[in-house]
């Protein structure tokens, strides 16, 4: 049998032929020399783009975050809520800071232990038809051992200075933030005393409570930052809820629920995610980050750049698109799709928000239309308590809400008057609770009205 014939690189050195190492020298060098060439033209062009990134998000905001946004320190009532808190497990200090308020292990089991009854007991608050029921017993005991260093809290937020927490939009991708879910959880409980107070029949100490919970919440209702503002809404939305629940006379809380919308506090934090990302660019964060080398940063630098811009691009078409159509309107599922196609599947930075940025979207919508309600329920329950049949028999039918194409229905049934929204409105119901929220509110005038000094009337559906 023949032997098999022998590759190139099989054969001795002797019979490979004089090209060969030509060849391998070559290749090397060619392949250098791309990667330089690859890598300077690159550099020459990266400065130039960041900038024209940097100009362009400026223009389409309208504001240069350097100036609107300056870092901003803890301030004293902050660090005096941080340390109040503590004791009971809640941590709001951020990670890796030294010198702030820390929770033991043992106190973080302890707070662990009541968090799904506080959860299941705010969410009864959330019923179209609220009931302001005694709190679960593991709850109850927590919230009596509580009292006094909530007390303090409370007060520290009535009477003091408002709360401010770190803040520095511009750090891009290595900005500090405090742990705002510490934050919520601390709203939760003065919601859940407001109510409590509330049942009790305690109507002082009920709006004392509410009062240092709204002031809690609008700590945070001027941070720009995507976080505290999801926070925000969700702290506003246990507001109001609370504020449905409790029927007390509430003063000047119809002026405080005019203010909105609640949109551009989320337009903000949208643009300034964008804006993180190339602040981190500017500042060569995501290289010293990589750990890589030349080629990695390059690459590195060329996804995030990309994804930066998508990100901006997608904040342009969406704020574009909500200025021409009706946000609770929005087939949100099918705008997802639309936006999601027009990024490539390579920018995958940019594609990693869309999913939360529609998410986002539709929040401060929601928290606009229950914003109207509870307004609404207010007004109600002030004419009620004022006896004012005609006033009230006037707002039978439909009324317009803060949205174009939504409308209130007014209901007057005997003893019960409901507020509802017209026809279905996509998008406004709770996951958690698995119902339309808010669609409808109940109200039992008989029970109002013997509650203001007895005063009695008439069916008002006649």
């Amino acid at each position: 049998m023949l032997p098999l014939p022998m590759s190139k690189n099989e054969l001795p050195p002797s019979r490979r032929g004089w090209f060969y190492p030509f060849t391998r020298r070559w290749l090397l060098t060619a392949t250098v020399w791309s990667i330089v060439v690859l890598v300077a033209a690159s550099w020459l062009l990266y400065r130039p783009t960041v900038e024209s990134l940097e100009q362009h998000w400026k223009a389409q905001a309208g504001f240069d975050p350097l100036i609107a946004y300056p870092k901003r320190e803890i301030n004293d009532a902050a660090r005096r809520i941080e340390e109040l808190v503590a004791p009971l497990g809640i941590e709001i200090a951020p990670q890796g800071v030294a010198g702030r308020a820390r929770v033991s292990k043992q106190q973080a089991a302890k707070l662990r232990e009541v968090r799904e009854e506080l959860d299941s007991f705010l969410r009864g608050l959330r019923q179209t038809e609220p009931v302001l029921s005694p709190p679960p017993p593991g709850l109850e005991t927590f919230l009596t051992e509580s009292e006094p260093t909530l007390m303090e809290v409370s007060r520290q937020l009535r009477e003091g200075e408002v709360p401010l927490w770190d803040q520095d939009v511009n750090a891009g991708i290595r900005k500090v933030l405090p742990n705002f879910l510490g934050h919520l959880w601390l709203q939760k409980f003065l919601v859940a005393m407001t109510a409590e107070a509330a049942r009790r029949g305690e109507r002082e100490q009920s709006l004392e409570w509410l009062e240092a919970s709204w002031r809690l919440s609008q700590s945070l209702g001027g941070d720009p930052a995507m976080i505290p503002q999801l926070i925000f809404l969700a702290e506003m939305r246990a507001n109001l809820a609370v504020l449905r629940a409790i029927d007390l006379p509430l003063g000047d809380w119809h002026h405080r629920l005019s203010i909105g919308p609640w949109c551009k506090g989320m337009e903000a934090a949208f643009r300034l995610e964008s804006w993180s990302f190339i602040r981190g660019l500017r500042l060569g964060q995501f290289e010293e980050d990589s750990n890589g080398g030349v080629i990695s940063n390059l690459l590195i630098r060329l996804r995030t750049r990309h994804g930066a811009k998508g990100l901006m691009d997608l904040n342009d078409r969406l704020f574009e698109r909500v200025k021409s159509e009706n946000i609770l309107e929005m087939d949100y599922d099918g705008v997802f799709e639309e936006e999601e196609a027009k990024i490539p599947r390579w920018n995958i930075l940019a594609r990693m928000f869309v999913p939360n940025y529609f998410d986002a979207l539709a929040k401060p919508a929601r928290l606009a239309l229950s914003t109207d309600l509870t307004r609404r329920i207010l007004e109600m329950r002030s004419l009620l308590r004022a006896g004012d049949l005609e006033a009230i028999a006037d707002l039978q039918g439909s009324h317009p809400s803060v949205r174009k194409g939504v409308s209130w229905v007014y209901q007057i049934e005997g003893d019960k008057i409901t507020i509802r929204v017209d026809g279905h409105v996509p998008d406004l119901v709770d996951k958690k609770i698995g119902k339309p929220l808010p669609v409808e509110i109940s109200l039992s005038r008989s029970s109002d009205l013997v509650e203001a000094d007895g005063v009695s009337a008439p069916d008002l559906a006649r």
